[in-house]
Formats: structure tokens, sequence, C-alpha cells
């Protein structure tokens, strides 16, 4: 899923609200077994990814870091897909001199066959993320949901839907379907 908005609009607002509803919805799983199943989202600066590794060892890197976990366990939950990374800032990754290029990267790192069926969330300026688009990178079904200038009190509403943009696999469930948070966001069907 990608969230779109102006600078300023609360897209980082935003991911904090979605990566605390889903701990919350995670916690009130009755079961071990399906809590276990639901992955851990974690909010990661995607500005921090130079693209001089892999995505799956870049966030290992990131939760032994940001989270104190081990290099063992982290890699573990990554690979069993028990991380949901929400990458907040794909606009702010390159400046005038690199055209979008580290963004691109990034985007096409998620489209590999490690990354093309697990669930990401992205955070991105509208005009950063329509440039993108236009200038090439990868190709598949992407949801995208803007956020209103100014989030109403006390909510995490996103605005209109902006439809699907060819970019990077997103809201992919293991199971197949969307994942619950996005479940009320209509996609297009990749079969």
């Amino acid at each position: 899923m990608v969230v779109l908005g102006d600078a300023g609009a609360g897209k980082t607002v935003a991911a904090t609200y979605l990566v605390l509803g889903l701990i919350a919805r995670r916690n009130q799983l009755h079961s071990d077994p399906e809590r276990a199943a639901e992955p851990v989202p974690v909010r990661v600066n995607a500005a921090g990814w130079d693209g001089g590794q892999g995505f799956s060892a870049w966030l290992v890197a990131r939760l032994g870091r940001d989270y104190r976990l081990r290099p063992n366990v982290a890699g573990k939950m990554v690979k069993a897909g028990m991380i949901l990374p929400v990458l907040d800032g794909l606009d702010e990754m390159d400046d005038d001199t690199t055209g979008g290029a580290r963004a691109r990267a990034l985007l096409d790192r998620l489209n590999q066959r490690e990354w093309a069926h697990r669930q990401v969330v992205v955070l991105c300026r509208s005009n950063e993320f329509d440039r993108l688009k236009h200038a090439g990178g990868a190709t598949s079904n992407t949801v995208a949901t803007s956020v209103p200038t100014a989030l109403p009190s006390g909510s995490m509403k996103s605005g209109k839907l902006l439809g699907s943009y060819g970019c990077c696999h997103a809201a992919r469930s293991r199971r197949g379907g969307p994942p619950p948070a996005t479940s009320p966001v209509p996609r297009r069907s990749t079969r």
C-alpha cells in the first residue's frame, strides 16, 4: 500500500497511527497462534537505505539498531514474513542530483522475488510518487490512498482513493488477500 500526501499533510502521523492500530489489533487476537500469524508492523525511515545491501539485510540491521533485536532473531522474523515494514520518507531518499534513482531502486527491490508478495506500506509525497511512476522503474499493482491536508482530529481516515499505480507490489497478504489494515481499500487482482 502506498500512502500519499503533500508535505506536512500528516503521512508520518498516519504511519504512526497505522502501526499503533495494527499492534492493538494484533494484541486483541484471542489465541497465541492467531497473534503469531500476524506480522509486527515497524515504521522505518526509507531514506536510511543506501542501496548497497539487499532490502532484507538492511531491514534486519535497522531492527537491530532501532529496536535492539539480535541479528539472528531479526533475520528469522524478516525471513518468515513476521515484520510489516512501514517505509516512511520514500520522497526523502534522493536529492536533486540523483533524480529519484535511490527511491526507484528501493521500489525495484520490493518487486524482486523475496518481497514481491509480502505486505509493505510505503509513504511518499504525491508529486514525488507521480514523478517516480512516470520516470519508470518497477511496474505492478499498487493501492494508493491520499492523506488529507489536515487529518481530522482523533482520526486516521485517508482521503480519496487515487487508484492503482504501477510502481511496487503492496498490500499483499501471505494468504492471498489484502492485509486486515487495507481490507476496505479496493485493489486490482494480479490473477
